[in-house]
């Protein structure tokens, strides 16, 4: 009998260890601190401001939950309560700016430390590439692959592209500031690899004469 009382208080015990722990984890607090970098220019990224949303449990459309704003030295921390996300998304649009994107599942955060999440971005540059053709049939077809240029969903694709035509025509792509871009074209017997140097907020242009 005695045996059996002390087991009922041992599980009776462990139950409220177990539901109290419980209650614990829920109350916690996951803590985020990070540093948003100005790759361009090798600086820290002042005054941006942080988008931070989050998705729960059962849902895949993010709802924002707040927003921050980095200090001059691009330094953001923010705080969310546990149990109310299973995923986080962070996001920076400044203008002139690619915008970075940043998603977290709950099983890759840490409640015990605080979770460094650094971010970087980079000035666009704009670089309209001219093809000229003044003397050719309007049947001409050239065909031009960017070399160097940034990769991303706004960029131009970097797939090899066919162009018909003669005369003039302009194609405008966007691309890391302070950095070369450069396409490789084929047109008939000849090709070329022309290139120009981007800058930083400002467009550029790059001359295929052919």
């Amino acid at each position: 009998m005695k045996c059996r009382s002390f087991l009922n208080l041992a599980i009776f015990t462990l139950c409220v260890s177990m539901i109290f722990g419980a209650c614990k984890r829920q109350k916690g607090i996951y803590k985020f601190e990070g540093t948003l970098t100005d790759n361009t220019f090798s600086t820290p990224y002042a005054n941006a401001e942080i988008k931070v949303s989050i998705a729960a449990g059962g849902s895949a459309i993010p709802t924002l939950f707040d927003t921050y704003e980095t200090d001059a030295d691009g330094n953001f921390s923010f705080e969310i309560e546990r149990g109310v996300f299973e995923e986080i998304t962070i996001e920076v649009e400044e203008e002139n700016y690619f915008s970075v994107i940043l998603a977290k599942n709950l099983d890759d955060l840490s409640i015990d430390e605080p979770n460094v999440i650094d971010l970087t971005t980079t000035a666009k540059s704009w670089i309209n590439i001219n093809f000229n053709n003044p003397n050719g049939d309007p049947s001409d077809q050239i065909e031009y692959t960017i070399q160097e240029g940034k990769d991303c969903n706004e960029c131009c694709d970097k797939s090899t592209q066919t162009l018909t035509g003669n005369g003039s025509q302009t194609i405008m792509c966007v691309s890391d500031a302070n950095t070369f871009f450069s396409l490789y074209y084929v047109f008939g017997t000849n090709d070329g690899i022309p290139g120009v140097q981007t800058v930083a907020f400002d467009t550029v242009d790059l001359d295929v004469n052919y």
